[in-house]
């Protein structure tokens, strides 16, 4: 399952943050925003209304976040198995 990776900036306090998240939607998953909202339809006309957003986050030690992802990526395989694709806002 792929789930998306990325980086958060806390403007006002100087920190970094990193998140892991997916989608399910119906009997569906996907780590796309945008693909997750258009696959609400097929879900709503089988009767799957609904709609989990999964999130995993954790504060950065420092800015480049490496620890944090090995224990985020770690964490979440524990449960699913994942593919990440990396993101960043």
């Amino acid at each position: 399952m792929n789930v998306s990776l990325t980086t958060l900036d806390k403007k006002p306090y100087g920190q970094r943050a990193m998140v892991l998240y997916w989608f399910h939607i119906g009997q569906y998953t996907t780590s796309n925003y945008k693909t997750a909202k258009l696959l609400q339809l097929p879900a709503k006309l089988r009767g799957q209304n609904l709609f989990k957003a999964i999130a995993l986050s954790i504060n950065c030690n420092n800015q480049d976040c490496t620890e944090e992802q090995k224990a985020l990526i770690e964490l979440a395989s524990g449960v699913i198995d994942i593919s990440t694709e990396f993101t960043s806002f």
